[in-house]
């Protein structure tokens, strides 16, 4: 995905290909270093799921928490 997104950027597309003016890592810093703040998709990510694993612990009656639940058989662990 990363790649997709740098190619992108640099180039205007996946097919052509140009030399890169400025860093991925600098493009990656945050707006307040007056930079692009695209951030890094690993990070994002793990709080991504973080955010997911504690909102399916809290939420026990929800519809998406009964079908995850029944689908991956998890009935027996609680």
């Amino acid at each position: 995905m990363e790649r997709i997104m740098r190619d992108f950027l640099w180039s205007g597309g996946i097919e052509s290909k140009r030399d890169h003016l400025v860093s991925w890592e600098i493009c990656c810093r945050s707006k307040e270093d007056e930079r692009l703040g695209i951030g890094n998709m690993v990070s994002k990510n793990l709080s991504l799921l973080a955010k997911w694993q504690r909102r399916f612990s809290l939420e026990g009656h929800t519809l998406w928490h009964i079908v995850i639940v029944s689908k991956y058989d998890m009935q027996k662990n609680r």
